[in-house]
């Protein structure tokens, strides 16, 4: 359960490890491809534990990929338990979400990517119910090299939103 994983077991190890903070607003959290959707989702879920999230060519749609990575193992298949992939998917989970609660999100996505589109839906969607959003659609694709480049600016995103000491 990535879930329960990142928003617990990480977090109590990166306090205990680092001694870092343990006030939420405090954390971030940031990903490439489908860790990008799983720091998206981080923030949708548990808004009260982040002061921003971040995503690099993030999945942001899952039911649009019933096939692929086998997630069908984890959510089990679409066409029977649409119900859970939807509660675990960004895009229909906004629609759920109060806005105001939400951290801060920042997609970037290269307009090569194909999860291009996915990032575009979300963004209009999450626009349209005046979540705090910023997209920057970037030259390039799905690949090391794009992260690489751009993951600079995801860092100085989810850190421009910490409280300063």
């Amino acid at each position: 359960n990535y879930d329960t994983f990142l928003h617990n077991e990480v977090r109590a190890w990166m306090i205990s490890k680092y001694h870092a903070s343990s006030k939420p607003n405090h954390f971030g959290v940031m990903g490439l491809s489908m860790g990008g959707f799983g720091a998206v989702l981080q923030g949708i879920k548990h808004p009260q534990d982040y002061a921003a999230a971040a995503s690099l060519s993030g999945v942001m749609d899952i039911t649009r990929h019933t096939e692929n990575w086998k997630l069908y193992k984890a959510l089990g298949p679409y066409d029977t338990h649409a119900k859970v992939w939807e509660q675990n998917n960004p895009l229909h989970l906004t629609q759920k979400k109060r806005a105001a609660s939400t951290p801060p999100l920042l997609l970037i996505c290269g307009q090569e990517d194909f999860t291009f589109q996915e990032n575009l839906d979300l963004v209009a969607k999450m626009e349209s119910l005046n979540f705090s959003i910023e997209f920057k659609a970037e030259e390039g694709a799905h690949t090391h090299l794009f992260w690489k480049t751009h993951v600079d600016a995801a860092i100085a995103f989810i850190s421009s939103h910490f409280p300063e000491f």
